[in-house]
């Protein structure tokens, strides 16, 4: 037994002996950016013709130096093999290979993974990892190719491998894992995975739906073996509290970039929204617009506690009158009209009297030519008269339900209303009796309609008024609205 163990022992000894030959890439210098570059001012003459006058970024490309070491053989080998990939959406835009010991990239500034291939056989290598190159800028590191013919023995390294854990929120996250060049997706279950990983630095990717994705890197070791990824949503909330806005009560919101509108009944309590810059506007019956601009962020939510202001022009407005009525009796009446109006609408109460007594007439009654049925008594030539009238009705101020003015008594409107009233016409006889002209006289339903307005408080009425549509007189008032 002991003996099998050392022939064992002895031809693994000698398998770990046996060169392994293979061509290898390998970054020497880490690429990095030059500080005060520029591609346009340095290789104008190479890349100038890519500017674009018409864009905003004139120049969106960034120029990646590649600095090649090793001896004529191997530099001459790397220049031939050597190609950089950007993935499947872009694509280097230009390339100058002139340079002695040098490769130039012309590379999209959009570009996020670089990778250098070497051809066949050849593990493609991690050129810059998670990119953010900028417009106009040079980016300088030195790589070194060596083909399989000029490959030297490699000692064969043990590898120690680590279980690592990614917890991400939220729960239904993905995990893109980058090591040397391979893409490696993972899907977590209740936002969490533990896998098994090589030690060394790995390149990742958390991502999900509408939330923002989180790239890093890893160095994997027994020191480190977890790593905790909070992402950001690609959207925020709104809360809206105001005492004056209930239930029902409209709030329009307009992102002043994109125009979109949009139009949310209260209550709105943490409202999800895409973020960036919007015009809130909350109308109110009897309170002033309000309107201002709000900034909603990234997964923060954004509180907003409008102040409304009622609007000073609606109160309670109170008007008295007094008022003359006029008949072609002729017949003047005097009395007195009140009300009130909210919001264009209203009430009224008016009554108006001549402030003469009726006479007793004994229920007779004679026509317009004095007879009374067949016979034409005689007359003393004296006549009396007595009126009165009560209505109440209903006002409509047409100004502050259409403009409204800048100035709270300002109003037009109409007026309608009915009520009782009472006209009697008497004639006398020769005896003193006294006889109601049937002409004119009536009792009954009394109506009246008109127009009514004030400028500044000091207010007109005009109008007519009837009774029993057989007595019609006009009308008109003046006071002050307060």
């Amino acid at each position: 037994m002991k003996q099998f163990n050392r022939l064992l022992i002895l031809s693994l000894l000698i398998l770990c002996a046996i060169p392994t030959w293979a061509q290898q890439l390998m970054i020497t210098k880490e690429f990095e950016e030059v500080p005060f570059a520029s591609v346009l001012t340095s290789y104008k003459n190479e890349f100038g013709k890519h500017e674009k006058p018409a864009l905003d970024d004139t120049f969106p490309y960034a120029l990646i130096i590649v600095q090649l070491e090793g001896n004529a053989a191997e530099v001459k080998a790397a220049k031939k093999l050597l190609r950089l990939d950007l993935g499947n959406h872009t694509a280097v835009q230009d390339s100058y290979l002139d340079t002695p010991n040098e490769m130039w990239f012309l590379i999209p500034k959009r570009a996020r993974y670089i990778f250098m291939t070497c051809g066949d056989g050849c593990k493609e290598v991690i050129l810059m990892e998670n990119a953010r190159l900028k417009s106009d800028k040079v980016y300088r590191g030195r790589v070194h190719y060596i083909p399989e013919e000029n490959m030297q023995y490699v000692e064969k390294q043990v590898i120690h491998k680590q279980m690592f854990t990614f917890e991400v929120t939220p729960a239904n996250a993905q995990v893109e894992i980058v090591h040397n060049g391979e893409k490696i997706p993972y899907s977590l279950t209740d936002g969490r995975i533990t896998i098994e990983l090589n030690e060394g630095k790995y390149f990742y990717t958390a991502y999900a739906d509408k939330y923002h994705p989180e790239e890093g890197t890893i160095n994997v070791s027994s020191s480190e073996r977890k790593k905790v990824v909070k992402l950001i949503p690609t959207n925020g909330w709104l809360s809206v509290n105001t005492p004056a806005v209930t239930e029902q009560e409209i709030m329009r919101l307009t992102n002043l970039e994109t125009q979109w509108r949009n139009v949310v009944t209260f209550p709105v309590d943490s409202l999800p929204m895409d973020s960036g810059r919007y015009e809130l506007l909350i109308r109110k019956p009897r309170y002033y617009d309000y309107l201002d601009t709000i900034t909603i962020y990234d997964g923060k939510l954004t509180r907003v506690a409008p102040i409304l202001t009622m609007d000073e022009r609606l109160v309670m407005k109170t008007f008295v009158l007094g008022e003359v009525g006029y008949s072609v009796a002729p017949q003047l009446c005097y009395g007195l009209t009140i009300g009130q109006t909210y919001d264009g609408l209203g009430w009224f109460l008016s009554g108006r009297s001549n402030f003469h007594s009726a006479v007793p007439t004994n229920g007779l009654v004679c026509d317009q030519n004095g007879y009374i049925g067949d016979i034409k008594p005689f007359y003393s030539g004296k006549t009396s008269s007595a009126k009165w009238h009560i209505n109440a009705g209903f006002v409509l101020d047409i100004l502050e339900i259409t403009i409204k003015p800048d100035h709270k008594f300002d109003t037009f409107g109409l007026y309608i209303g009915a009520g009782y009233g009472v006209y009697q016409h008497a004639w006398q006889l020769n005896n003193g009796n006294w006889v109601t002209y049937g002409p004119t006289s009536a009792s009954g339903v009394s109506a009246s309609a008109g127009i009514i307005g004030s400028a500044h408080g000091f207010t007109l009425k005009a109008g007519v008024n009837t009774i029993a549509f057989k007595y019609m007189e006009i009308e008109a008032g003046i006071g002050w609205m307060f």
